[in-house]
C-alpha cells in the first residue's frame, strides 16, 4: 500500500476507530455502575446461586455491557496497529489476528460464564439436589461442571494472554513508529502487563481510559499538535533521552543566476559608468 492509500484509509477510519474506543470506556464505566447500583453482591458461592433470580438482571446487564466494552476495543487497538505497520516493515503483521482476538475472546467468556452461572442456579434451587454433599462443595461443583464454564475458562485464559500481546506490542511499535508520545506508549505497554500482576477489572478500567485518550489522537483532538508520524504517514521516531531532535530542512533555494544581481561591494555609479561607455563604443562602431 502507498503512501496516499495509507493516509487515505486512515482518514476514513479515523471516526470510526475514536468512536469505537469511546463507546469502550463508557460501555465499561457503565457496567462497572451497574453491578455496583444492584443488590449488595452475595460474598459465596453457595450465597450466590441461592440468591441469583434476585440479583440475575443486574449481573446480565453487567455481563452484556462489559462484553460489548471489550468487542468496542479490538477496532481502535487494530487501527493503531495497522498504522505502525504501514509505517515499519519490522512490525510482524501476521500478529493483527493476536491483537484483535484478545478483546473478542473475553467479552465471549463474560457472556459464557453469565450462562454457566444462570445454569448452575437452576440446578442448585432444585429441591432435592445435592443430598449428602456439603452445600459449598456442591455449589462450586455445579459451576465448574457446566459445559460453558470451562469454554469461558479456556477463553478468559487465551484472551488475557493474547490481550496482553496485543497491546505491548501494538503500542511498543506505535511509539517506535513516533504515532504516539514514549510517555503514552510506556503507559500502554505497563497498562498491558498489569492484566497479570494487577486485579483485571482495575487494568481494564485504566485501559478503556486509555482508550479514550487513543481516539483522541486519531482523530487529531489532542492538546497541541499530534506527531508528525500521523500526517506524514511514515514513521518519524521520537529521539532518545538527551539527544536533540533532528533539524528541520532547509527550504530550496531560490533559483536564479549570480549575475541578476550586482555584488554587494560594487560601487553602482561605476557600474552605471562602465555600461555608458560600452553603448558608446557600439554607436562609434
Amino acid at each position: 500500500m502507498s503512501r496516499e492509500q495509507t493516509l487515505e484509509w486512515e482518514r476514513s477510519h479515523a471516526l470510526a476507530a475514536a468512536l469505537f474506543a469511546f463507546a469502550a470506556a463508557v460501555l465499561f464505566i457503565a457496567a462497572t455502575i451497574a453491578s455496583q447500583s444492584g443488590p449488595v453482591s452475595p460474598s459465596t458461592t453457595t450465597e450466590l446461586l441461592r440468591e441469583y433470580y434476585d440479583v440475575r438482571g443486574t449481573m446480565l446487564l453487567a455481563a452484556a455491557l462489559n462484553a460489548i466494552a471489550l468487542f468496542c476495543f479490538a477496532p481502535p487497538l487494530y487501527y493503531l496497529f495497522r498504522a505502525a505497520s504501514a509505517r515499519s516493515p519490522s512490525v510482524r503483521r501476521g500478529l493483527v489476528g493476536i491483537v484483535v482476538i484478545g478483546p473478542i475472546f473475553l467479552g465471549t467468556a463474560e457472556i459464557l460464564q453469565y450462562l454457566a452461572l444462570s445454569s448452575a442456579a437452576s440446578d442448585f434451587n432444585t429441591p432435592g439436589g445435592g443430598s449428602g454433599i456439603p452445600i459449598g462443595t456442591y455449589a462450586e461443583d455445579l459451576i465448574q461442571d457446566q459445559a460453558t464454564f470451562g469454554i469461558a475458562q479456556g477463553l478468559s485464559f487465551a484472551g488475557v494472554i493474547a490481550f496482553v500481546i496485543g497491546v505491548i506490542y501494538t503500542s511498543l511499535w506505535a511509539m517506535r513508529t513516533g504515532l504516539v508520545t514514549r510517555f503514552f506508549g510506556t503507559f500502554g505497554m505497563a497498562l498491558g502487563a498489569s492484566l497479570i500482576l494487577l486485579a483485571q477489572a482495575f487494568s481494564l478500567l485504566a485501559l478503556m481510559l486509555w482508550m479514550v485518550w487513543l481516539g483522541l489522537i486519531f482523530l487529531a483532538k489532542v492538546p497541541g499538535r499530534r506527531a508528525p508520524a500521523w500526517d506524514a504517514g511514515e514513521a518519524i521516531p521520537w529521539p532518545k533521552p538527551g539527544e536533540e531532535p533532528a533539524p528541520r530542512s532547509e527550504p530550496d533555494a531560490i533559483e536564479g543566476e549570480a549575475t541578476e544581481l550586482p555584488a554587494a561591494d560594487e560601487n553602482p555609479n561605476a557600474a552605471r559608468r562602465e555600461r555608458a561607455k560600452r553603448r558608446k563604443r557600439k554607436r562609434r562602431q
